[in-house]
Formats: structure tokens, sequence, C-alpha cells
């Protein structure tokens, strides 16, 4: 058989096998998109679930905004009392002395994104915004924990009588000082993390407590009250 004869032969079998490899990546091709689109509306409703966590985080956020000078006044009229002591070698007995509210965030939407894998199929401002929200959320609850910690210390003031001196006293005075420190990081913090949120466009969540409630619940809070002293 001639080449020519050959190569006619042989045609319609190439034929078949571009039409299969085209067909194959075709298929492949069709398998891509559907999977990036299934991809991005999954990544969109569980940006939905974020969205409605957001708005209830915005509760505490904004707590922590109504309260956070009471926190620090409060700090600075234990520093007063103290340095009192020191002068008069007595302490007057302080009364409760209140402590910030620790308040657990909402994430299991932001939880499920970073398990999907699936959080760089939404929008970059959308990344961006919510990687920067999630990420002072652990520094935030971290604190928190830091914080109620050091607030248990100072209670020991609590109802106290006779001498605070010593190593009892430079550790109180101490605390008072890094318990102050945190404290403003932690409102400088909310502020931002509240910021974010609206950022993203969220409004707080006012199903349970409306803004009024909230500072109405502040301002009744213990912390928020005058520093009980008794007379020396």
């Amino acid at each position: 058989m001639s080449e020519s004869g050959t190569g006619e032969a042989a045609r319609p079998w190439l034929r078949e096998i571009g039409s299969i490899v085209l067909g194959v990546l075709i298929a492949l091709a069709i398998g891509e998109v559907a999977d990036g689109l299934r991809h991005r509306v999954n990544a969109r409703a569980t940006l939905a679930v974020i969205r409605t966590d957001l708005g209830r985080n915005g509760v505490s956020l904004e707590e922590r905004m109504m309260k956070g000078r009471c926190y620090l006044r409060r700090l600075d009229e234990l520093r007063a009392e103290l340095a009192a002591a020191r002068r008069t070698g007595r302490l007057r007995p302080i009364g409760a002395i209140g402590r910030p509210n620790i308040r657990p965030f909402y994430q299991p939407g932001w939880n499920t994104l970073l398990g999907s894998g699936e959080l760089n199929y939404l929008p970059r401002r959308q990344i961006d915004g919510i990687t920067s929200y999630f990420s002072m959320v652990e520094t935030y609850d971290e604190m928190q924990r830091e914080e109620q910690s050091a607030w248990a210390r100072l209670r020991v003031l609590e109802n106290r009588t006779g001498p605070v001196e010593g190593d009892l006293m430079a550790e109180l005075e101490t605390t008072i000082e890094e318990t102050r420190n945190r404290s403003e990081i932690l409102n400088v913090t909310a502020r931002q993390m509240w910021i974010f949120q609206h950022y993203l466009g969220v409004a707080t969540d006012r199903s349970f407590f409306d803004n009024g409630t909230t500072a109405a619940m502040a301002r009744a809070s213990v912390v928020c009250q005058p520093l009980q002293v008794a007379a020396s």
C-alpha cells in the first residue's frame, strides 16, 4: 500500500482521536467553570452568615465603647486610693469595684469559610475587610481573658480591712497600670472592629437590645458608678 493510501486510511482515526480529546478538554473546562461557580455561590452564602455574626457582635462592641471610659475611671480611682494608702499607711474600706463584661464573639461563618477554602472566591475588598476584622477578634478575645484575670486580682481590695503594704502594694499598683494599658488597647480595638463592621456595610443587630437599652444598662452597671469608699 502506498504512503498516500496509508495516510488516507489514518485520517478518520486521527479525526476521531481529535474529537475525543477536544470533547475531554471541553468537559474539563465546563467542569472547572461549574466548580468555580459552585465555590462562589457557597462563599456568598457563607458571607451572609458572617454578616449576621458581625451584626450581633456589634452589640458587644458598642457596649465596650460605652463602658470603656468607666473602666479607665475606676482604675484611676483605685490608683488614687492606693496612693493615699501609701501616704497614710492605711487603706480606706472600698466597696464593690465591678468589672468589665466578657463577651464571646460570633464567628461560625468565618470558621466555615476558612475550613472550606473558599475565601478567595469573594471580592478582594470583602476579603481584606473580613480578614482584618477576625484577626482583631482573636486578639480581642485573648485580651478580654487577660483583663478578667487582672480585675479578679484587684478585687482583693473590696471590703478589705488592715494595711496594704510591701509586696501586695507593689503588685496591686503594677496590676492597675498594666490593666489600664490593656483597657485602653481594648477600647481602641473595639472601635476599630466597629468601623470595619460598618465598612463592610453591616449594621448592628438590634434584635435583642436597642441602642438606648444598651446605654441604660451600661450606665446602671456597678463599674460605671462612683467608687464607694468608707470615710477613714
